[in-house]
């Protein structure tokens, strides 16, 4: 199994978007 660009494309948009979530939980758990 070779390691192509889009499998760097897809496993930097899975942390980008757990990420993203991530904060959006913390901020709302702040707020509340």
């Amino acid at each position: 199994m070779t390691i192509t660009l889009a499998h760097y494309l897809v496993l930097g948009a899975i942390l980008f978007a757990t990420g993203i979530v991530g904060i959006f939980l913390n901020r709302k758990n702040l707020i509340v």
